[in-house]
């Protein structure tokens, strides 16, 4: 997950895993510290019959710009920022971690604000990494287009028998011409879908499944 929903920041973790999903940064200036921690009362209030995981950042002997390192690096989807300011005018900015986009939201309509883009978040980072793998999976019909597809670093999806002694074979010849690699998984998505000849791509076997192989670095 880290790898893929990775960035130069840190983590960027989808919200359905992240332990926080949103973090609350006060931003104290001196003299308003007592308006300011009751706005962020309210809004830990507002999520108390909520599904939503919301932590307080109350380190009040870290500045705001280490707290936003800190939670980047940890990959929380969600940062919603109040000052004095925001404290006044009950209107709060929300940070995504996914994009640095910033939306604000008046307290009334916070909690469905936030409920909603977790939720949109979660779709998008599931659509992009799908349309990211789709991309780079090539169906494969025998050995040479298997080598081929795997020296391309891309994913081979090929019709396979489901023996042992032809998976041995296949990482057996693999190494013998310097190349490592491992099945991937029986992918659901592809079980329905018709075999395009009879035979194993690797042994002439009656083909029973699709199996995905990938390259082993």
């Amino acid at each position: 997950m880290a790898m893929v929903h990775g960035d130069d920041k840190g983590l960027v973790l989808p919200p359905r895993v992240a332990p926080i999903q949103v973090v609350v940064i006060p931003i104290l200036r001196k003299g308003h510290e007592e308006e300011v921690y009751k706005a962020v009362e309210r809004i830990e209030k507002l999520f108390e019959k909520s599904e939503v995981r919301l932590l307080v950042d109350r380190r009040e002997h870290l500045s705001p710009g280490f707290k936003y390192n800190d939670w980047e690096l940890k990959g929380v989807p969600l940062r919603i920022d109040v000052g004095a300011r925001e404290a006044n005018e009950k209107n709060f900015p929300i940070t995504l971690r996914t994009t640095n986009k910033k939306i604000t939201s008046s307290e009334g309509q916070l909690r469905e604000c936030i409920e909603q883009t977790l939720e949109e978040i979660q779709t998008t980072l599931l659509e992009n990494e799908r349309a990211k793998l789709n991309e780079n999976v090539r169906t494969v019909t025998n050995w040479t287009e298997f080598m081929s597809v795997l020296n391309d670093r891309k994913l081979a999806l090929a019709q396979w028998c489901g023996h042992s002694q032809c998976e041995a074979q296949i990482k057996k010849s693999c190494e013998d011409s310097e190349t490592k690699v491992k099945h991937l998984n029986i992918p659901f998505e592809f079980k329905d879908k018709p075999f395009t000849h009879e035979n194993c791509f690797a042994c002439e076997s009656h083909a029973k499944m699709w199996i995905l192989y990938g390259k082993s670095y």
